[in-house]
């Protein structure tokens, strides 16, 4: 038997608990059990993944009286419900007496060697997120006694929002994406395909397929550069249809499509985008199939596209210049106009959406917004800046919760659909640029942010962006870069895959040589 150490398990001694009233959000201050508020603890937790599952049966062809299973069915499964009991402190009347009319969040840190009540560092492990959790009843327990001393308790009878899934620690490192020198890596995306059918194609969580953008150099053209096996491996392929020198401006996953986009496909005044199809069964783009798109962009400079935004298959968006959005429901045939500079004419430089709800940011502090899927166009009540500042990222956490960062270093979210506005500090904010903004789940985002130097940082939250960090546990080992363009997440993935995975394009510490950087948590 080999020698070991005595603390190779965790324990119910390595955990501790979090509640967070009202759920994830940036307004939402979390409330350490047992300092903050009652003790906390947390009992009957499971994650549902499916309902019933069901086998059907025939008559085996070849064995007499044997039966052979023809098909496997299954059902939606249940949500996930827990039992949280809040053990009462001295000090106050105990929350559980006051009744729950909001959702709320849970959460469990767990590791050892740190301080427990250190939301941001006081894990080694992972944080364990409960979603959302709705409240049915809170049962008091027994309490009045002529006898007993036990402590007086509520326990809380919960349905989560959605499962319960952990947070760990984002290990870094760059890809081999091979050689990339004086050309930039402009934007990067996961595949949109999961799948678990072995009869359908190789095993796929939705960080398996990864894509990425790569500028033309001055004598050659853009590169498209993707890995099969979750970045282990890369490779590059030459955009043979796009020209010397072609910037892309963004990548994106459309259905069985891989689209680039680009301000001169067609030329100097003309933009547009390529797209091949993925193989389903391996995620390699068709090198042979390359399609050239300019059909329904304006013939001019300025009202060529910079971003694209797919909501579906049969609805994807492109910010332009001019204050111009096209729309594609057939990424095959091209675009039409679906916004002609007429809510701003200021340049758009960024589109991202969720459900009806798509939001455009760009120069001159421009945001413009629509509820109903492009068609009505306006701009909310107040802005978050003014004057020349560009607003360069943008993500929306819910339809009312949007975040917006811009080209002066700064991080603004609102939570009432822009009615008002909140500047979000983190250190060294006011400088650089705010580069790009994520959200993985309610609790899981990211933004990018280039200081002076310039130099890339990346900084995280779990509690719905309350918090954010840049560094250990859960940012391990981020690597030295000038610029971190764009990031990604696994969005068609589960909660769990989509939480510990961050795709990271941009360049080196030289300031030119294209970089990729991956992140992921380990699991054991």
């Amino acid at each position: 038997m080999g020698i070991g150490t005595a603390e190779q398990h965790n324990t119910q001694q390595h955990l501790r608990a979090f509640y967070q009233p009202g759920g994830p959000g940036p307004e939402q201050a979390r409330l350490f059990g047992g300092s903050d508020m009652s003790y906390i603890q947390i009992e009957g937790a499971g994650i549902e993944l499916l309902g019933d599952v069901n086998a059907s049966f025939m008559n085996d062809p070849r064995r007499v009286g044997q039966y052979t299973p023809t098909a496997i069915m299954t059902t939606a499964p249940s949500l996930p419900t827990a039992t949280v009991t809040f053990s009462e402190r001295k000090g106050g009347i105990p929350r559980q007496l006051m009744g729950f009319g909001c959702k709320a969040n849970f959460y469990e840190l767990v590791g050892t060697c740190k301080d427990p009540g250190d939301f941001l560092r006081g894990w080694s492990e992972y944080v364990m997120i409960y979603s959302q959790g709705t409240v049915k009843k809170v049962d008091l327990g027994d309490r009045t006694s002529f006898e007993g001393n036990d402590r007086l308790e509520g326990s809380l009878d919960i349905t989560w929002g959605r499962n319960p899934y952990p947070v760990g620690v984002l290990n870094f490192g760059p890809a081999g994406i091979g050689t990339v020198t004086a050309i930039k890596v402009e934007d990067i995306c996961y595949g949109s395909q999961i799948q678990c059918d072995a009869n359908c194609g190789i095993s796929n969580d939705g960080s398996r397929f990864i894509y990425a953008a790569v500028d033309g150099a001055a004598a050659a053209k853009p590169i498209v550069v993707y890995s099969t096996d979750y970045g282990a491996n890369w490779t590059q392929y030459i955009l043979t249809l796009g020209a010397n020198a072609e910037i892309p401006s963004a990548i994106d996953v459309v259905g069985s499509y891989l689209v680039v986009v680009t301000k001169t496909a067609g030329g100097a005044n003309q933009g547009g985008y390529y797209y091949t199809d993925i193989n389903n069964n391996t995620g390699v783009p068709n090198s042979a199939n390359w399609a050239k798109v300019t059909t329904g962009f304006i013939n001019l400079a300025s009202r060529a596209p910079n971003d694209i935004y797919v909501a579906n298959t049969n609805e994807v968006y492109f910010a332009a210049d001019g204050g111009y959005i096209y729309k594609s429901t057939d990424i095959t045939q091209g675009v039409v106009v679906n916004n002609a500079g007429a809510t701003v004419t200021t340049n758009l430089l960024r589109i991202r959406g969720l459900d009806n709800t798509i939001i455009a940011t760009g120069s001159t502090s421009a945001v413009i917004v629509t509820y109903n899927s492009g068609k009505v166009w306006g701009v909310p009540t107040t802005s978050p800046t003014t004057g020349p500042v560009g607003v360069q990222a943008v993500a929306l956490q819910n339809p009312s919760f949007w975040w917006v960062g811009t080209d002066d270093g700064r991080l603004f979210y609102t939570v009432n659909r822009g009615e008002t506005w909140v500047q979000k500090r983190f250190s060294g904010d006011g400088a650089g640029q705010v580069r790009d903004i994520v959200w993985a789940t309610p609790e899981v985002g990211y933004f990018s942010h280039s200081t002076t130097a310039p130099a890339a940082r990346i900084f995280s939250t779990y509690d719905g962006g309350f918090s954010w960090t840049n560094i250990a546990p859960r940012i391990n080992a981020f690597g030295t870069m000038a610029n971190a363009y764009r990031l990604n997440v696994p969005v068609y993935a589960t909660d769990p895959i989509a939480a510990n995975n961050l795709a990271v394009a941009g360049v080196a510490a030289n300031g030119t040589d294209g970089m990729v950087y991956m992140g992921s948590a380990g699991l054991i």
